[in-house]
């Protein structure tokens, strides 16, 4: 191995593109907001510019503090990023915390659905001025906090979810399970009842999953069922210096790429396009980094947006019934909500005899019928 000396010039690799600086926080901030404008959603990157915005104007006084923050933000920007290049699970990370189905949103959705309803307010002036005059002491009010009554509508209605039921996202009991004796036979101590309570609500709320605005569970829905396109990622406004060589290498590609069209016309998949100055190219020089797929864009996407709409929901209030009423995504295959397939009747033939099987021999002779079968319905389709 060649050691290096003072005539020795060692060659050391690196990047063309210089990395802002991780501990300034005027450049993280920029960063992070040029990183979410190329976010291809509309609603959710107008949320998370709204709180990177709110979240920078708040000053840190204690300097490891602010060193965590600007070490998670900068993680943040690195997920985004990759989204923005086409990483589909950092994609969904990104529309899972714009569409509060996890982070900070999720977390002001449930303080938004845990506020009173009008229902629940007393009507009568002189209850509800009893109420505002008690001074009850925290201990007391721990006891007599009660879920309200859309809580409750909408704490079932998760419950009864099939895609929930099982896993960490499965929602506890509906009410806290307090026994009223303890191991010796005495009244169950106040305090551990309000521990219990206290235990019940953080795991409740920790599973929870809030319901949506109306016309943001409309989008999600359109998404998934194919009725509204998602807009295309966008590229880059200026590409950072260093990337002329690999676009070079792009022409010098797709020069190649026209040859073989030109030699192969019947298999090109690729339209030539004459350009001036360029002269005939197969299609424009993209960036390196650019990982999406476009012409599966649409279905991964529709994809993705089917699982964001299937544990998310909206809920509206019946004003005749007084009751409140919770409506549910539904997941991509029928099966997954608890629907049992059904044979239609031209299929049904496929199966006939199967519970008649008492041998291998009938096994096979089965099978062979059900190929012929199958092979008659391909050939009249």
């Amino acid at each position: 191995m060649l050691k290096p000396t003072s005539n020795t010039v060692v060659r050391v690799w690196k990047p063309s593109y210089t990395p802002y600086d991780t501990q300034n926080v005027a450049h993280v901030y920029r960063h992070l907001l040029r990183a979410l404008s190329y976010h291809p959603d509309p609603f959710s990157r107008a949320w998370l510019q709204e709180r990177a915005k709110t979240q920078f104007k708040v000053k840190v006084a204690n300097k490891n503090r602010q060193k965590t923050r600007l070490k998670r933000t900068v993680a943040d920007i690195q997920c985004i990023e990759r989204a923005n290049q086409g990483d589909l699970e950092e994609f969904g990370k990104v529309l899972y915390a714009g569409y509060g189905r996890q982070g900070k949103r999720r977390r002001i959705l449930v303080r938004d659905l845990l506020k009173p309803d009008l229902d629940d307010v007393p009507q009568d002036h002189k209850a509800l001025a009893e109420l505002l005059n008690s001074n009850h002491h925290s201990s007391d009010h721990a006891q007599k906090l009660v879920p309200t009554q859309r809580f409750k509508g909408f704490l079932k209605s998760q419950a009864n979810r099939p895609e929930l039921q099982r896993g960490a996202s499965k929602p506890p009991e509906l009410t806290p399970k307090i026994p009223k004796e303890n191991i010796w036979g005495r009244p169950f101590p106040q305090k551990r009842q309000a521990a219990l309570r206290k235990e019940w609500w953080a795991e409740t709320l920790d599973k929870l999953y809030p319901p949506l605005p109306s016309h943001e569970w409309d989008r999600i829905r359109d998404i998934s069922t194919g009725k509204l396109r998602v807009e295309e990622p966008l590229q880059p406004r200026t590409p950072p210096r260093g990337w002329a060589p690999a676009l070079k290498e792009s022409r010098a590609s797709s020069n190649r790429r026209v040859l073989d069209i030109l030699k192969d016309p019947i298999r090109a998949d690729k339209e030539l396009v004459y350009k001036p100055g360029d002269g005939l190219t197969a299609e424009e020089p993209t960036l390196p980094h650019a990982g999406w797929k476009l012409q599966d864009y649409q279905r991964s996407m529709r994809r993705l947006y089917a699982d964001i709409w299937a544990i998310s929901s909206k809920m509206w209030k019946n004003e005749q019934t007084r009751e409140w009423i919770v409506e549910w995504g539904r997941n991509k295959a029928p099966s997954h909500s608890g629907a049992v397939p059904i044979v239609s009747g031209e299929d049904k033939f496929l199966i006939e005899g199967i519970n008649d099987v008492t041998d291998f021999k009938n096994v096979r002779d089965v099978k062979s019928e059900r190929r012929k079968r199958r092979n008659i319905v391909r050939r009249a389709r």
